[in-house]
């Protein structure tokens, strides 16, 4: 077993290892969360641009389906 009491500078790797782990951690809901908010923002102009359309468009697209 290894004694790091002992070891110079065991402490300070410990540290430096759990700063890295967690910073992975944070990286990655970081992340996480931006890919969503990118899709959200996606969904969102698709709504819009949908919403933007003329009604009279919608109505004759309609009857043109609904007439085949």
């Amino acid at each position: 077993m290894i004694n790091f009491k002992s070891q110079k500078g065991s402490a300070t790797l410990f540290v430096l290892v759990a700063v890295l782990f967690f910073s992975v951690i944070l990286i990655g809901i970081y992340n996480s969360n931006m890919n969503k908010l990118q899709s959200q923002d996606r969904d969102v102009a698709r709504i819009k641009q949908s919403y933007e359309r003329n009604a009279n468009e919608v109505y004759e697209e309609t009857v043109e389906k609904l007439a085949e």
